[in-house]
């Protein structure tokens, strides 16, 4: 069912005029209501809210897909930021380094001496490469994020219009009695 005896009662409350300050409609009457609006279903049409229902799961699907998506890209952005403050450490310490000074590189289980150029330039390239990922990364986190608000917006609206569509239906079984 939908509509919750909660909010039945509170928008026949609300409909019917009952005094009172948070819808203090009696239970008796809200399950009356309930009982009469869910006997008048040409009023409430089912297949409209099943319709709508089925649209907002749907959506609500595709929101928890992007939630996952988004800690994805936040642990690949976080690991990017690692990689370049590594590398940035690295730099430095090559940059205080004479040029005679031997620099070595581990290739597997070997180290291997290197050119102090060639050191700094493959470091350079590597912070270029990690600093472009993770440009890469933030507009993907970007469109995720706007994707997901849309999708949050859409799915309120839809339940705005399911809650007012209830709310007329009760409006008029109330007016029926």
């Amino acid at each position: 069912c939908l509509i919750s005896l909660s909010s039945l009662a509170c928008t026949t409350a609300k409909f019917s005029g009952a005094a009172g300050s948070n819808c203090c409609m009696g239970r008796r009457a809200a399950v009356d209501t309930f009982f009469a609006l869910s006997t008048n279903l040409t009023a409430l049409d089912p297949s409209h809210f099943a319709g709508m229902a089925e649209e907002v799961n749907a959506l609500l699907e595709q929101y928890k897909g992007l939630s996952s998506q988004l800690q994805d890209l936040y642990a690949k952005s976080q690991q990017f930021v690692q990689q370049l403050s590594e590398n940035n450490l690295v730099k430095v310490e090559l940059d205080l380094l004479d040029a005679n000074t031997p620099v070595f590189k581990l290739v597997g289980p070997v180290l291997m001496r290197q050119d102090l150029d060639d050191a700094k330039e493959n470091v350079g390239k590597r912070l270029e490469f990690i600093e472009g990922e993770i440009k890469k990364v933030d507009h993907a986190i970007e469109a995720a994020t706007r994707r997901q608000g849309e999708l949050g917006d859409q799915i309120a609206r839809i339940q705005q219009q399911m809650q007012a569509d209830a709310a007329a239906a009760a409006k008029a079984v109330i007016e029926e009695k």
